[in-house]
Order: C-alpha cells, then sequence, then structure tokens
C-alpha cells in the first residue's frame, strides 16, 4: 500500500504562509501602536513639565517673552497630543484589522490541518485493514496445505 500523502499539502503549506504574513503585520500594528503611546506619553510628560516650570518660575517672576514661549510650548503640545491621539486610534484600528486577518487565516489553516487528520485516519483505518486482510490470507494459505496433506 502507498504511504499517505495529502492532496491538499501546497494547500496547507500556503495556508502557513499567508497566516504567518499575516501575524508578521500583525507584529508590526503593534510595535507602531506601542510607539505612538510611548510619544503620547512622552509628549505629556514634556507638558506637564513645562507647566511646573512655569508656575515655580511665575512664583519667582518671568519676563513676558519667556512666559509667551511657555505657554505657546503649552498650547503647542496640546495640538501635538491632540493629532498623535488621532494618529493612535488610526493605528488601534488597523492593529485590530490585522488581529482579524490572522483569527481568519488562523481558521482557513486549522480547517485544512483537520481535513488532513481525518484523511489521515482513513489512511491508518484502510491500510490496518489492508494488512489484515494480507495477514489472514498469508494465514489460510498456510493451513491450506496443512489440510490436503492429512
Amino acid at each position: 500500500m502507498k504511504e499517505f500523502k495529502f492532496k491538499l499539502e501546497s494547500v496547507l503549506r500556503y495556508r502557513k504562509y499567508r497566516e504567518r504574513n499575516a501575524q508578521l503585520e500583525l507584529v508590526k500594528a503593534k510595535n507602531a501602536v506601542i510607539e505612538k503611546r510611548q510619544l503620547i506619553e512622552k509628549l505629556k510628560r514634556n507638558r506637564l513639565q513645562a507647566i511646573f516650570e512655569l508656575k515655580e518660575k511665575e512664583t519667582k517672576g518671568i519676563g513676558v517673552g519667556r512666559h509667551r514661549f511657555y505657554t505657546n510650548y503649552i498650547l503647542g503640545t496640546d495640538q501635538a497630543l491632540e493629532e498623535e491621539q488621532k494618529k493612535l486610534l488610526e493605528l488601534e484600528k488597523i492593529f485590530r484589522h490585522h488581529q482579524e486577518l490572522v483569527r481568519k487565516e488562523q481558521i482557513k489553516r486549522k480547517t485544512l490541518e483537520k481535513i488532513e487528520d481525518i484523511k489521515k485516519k482513513e489512511y491508518v483505518s484502510e491500510y490496518i485493514k489492508f494488512e489484515q486482510k494480507t495477514m489472514d490470507e498469508m494465514v489460510a494459505i498456510r493451513q491450506k496445505p496443512a489440510k490436503e496433506a492429512a
């Protein structure tokens, strides 16, 4: 009896390839989200630091130009934070999309793997039947000459 060969093996390899690519894209999207969150946190820290410095300098006395510099910086940071938050929402949307793609690719791969398992079990069952039939025939052939001699 021939060795087991899954007829959809090339399709299964292709599904695994697609799943790996989807996972790589998911990792890239996750890293982009993490980097954007870190940038937002850095902007928030810089903004708070500028506010504290402004308050401290206001108590000691600060020139109008320097005060304007701090307020412009804080306002600019606020605008940058708002923009980065929008970008973060977009990156999170892309991340969720890639998660869904990975999930779909996994389902496709697992479906083919289940089909392969079913086909392999059928093959093993057929192989066992074939072997049993062969053994039965061998026993029958050995018993015939013994019966004929008696």
